[in-house]
């Protein structure tokens, strides 16, 4: 999974930097796919969806700029945050640019001490891909052990039991003897009567009834 823009605020890095949320306070729980530095009004064409643009405020500074125009620029392009570092071009965000993202209720977050972008970018990008190659892993664990248990026509009690392993949750099968399914976990249209320890007999799906041409 992404880190949302809390999280990524939450960082170490960026909490030395003393962030303070200046506008969409309301939508810090979004995903962020990645992290760029970009100083352009309009970064059109440079973004795919999902990041968090990195500003040192060179945008943001030029009188002859649209604050509005600016977030929209940055929101129609994907981009879930705006992130500017005060002091070098801009000492405090223009009063028409957090009005312009808390009217988009676009999150918009200032800096108020120096940081290092490429620290940054490093350690979020490291989370992102670590991620997403834990996420990778698991998912082949998943297809070789159930490629296994088709193979190996495994019984319901190991499948449970592999399931509960992978997810980490709690799983039960259905006995049967009375002909009442007992467990909560799986719920078979009947359970069988008959048959082998371990396994449930799924009965084949009925054919629709046809209608009696005769009406009875």
């Amino acid at each position: 999974m992404y880190p949302t823009l809390a999280e990524v605020l939450d960082l170490p890095v960026l909490r030395a930097a003393a962030p303070r949320v200046r506008a969409g306070s309301a939508g810090l729980d979004v995903p962020v796919r990645w992290v760029h530095v970009s100083e352009q009004r309009d970064p059109a064409g440079t973004l795919s969806g999902g990041e968090l643009v990195l500003a040192s405020g060179v945008a943001v500074s030029d009188p002859t700029g649209d604050p509005a125009a600016y977030v929209a620029a940055l929101r129609d392009a994907g981009a879930v945050g705006l992130v500017v570092e005060l002091g070098q071009h801009v000492r405090s965000l223009p009063t028409a640019l957090v009005q312009a993202a808390r009217a988009a209720e676009f999150p918009l977050v200032e800096l108020t001490r120096a940081v290092r972008y490429v620290e940054v970018t490093e350690i979020v990008h490291a989370r992102i891909l670590n991620s997403q190659y834990a996420r990778m892993q698991f998912l082949q664990r998943v297809h070789d052990t159930f490629r296994t248990l088709t193979v190996e026509s495994g019984e319901l009690s190991r499948v449970l039991a592999e399931a509960a392993a992978l997810t980490g949750l709690r799983s039960s099968w259905r006995t049967w003897g009375t002909g009442r399914c007992r467990s909560q976990a799986i719920r078979p249209r009947r359970c069988s009567r008959t048959g082998p320890p371990g396994r449930v007999r799924f009965p084949p799906p009925r054919s629709p009834r046809r209608a009696d041409p005769k009406g009875g």
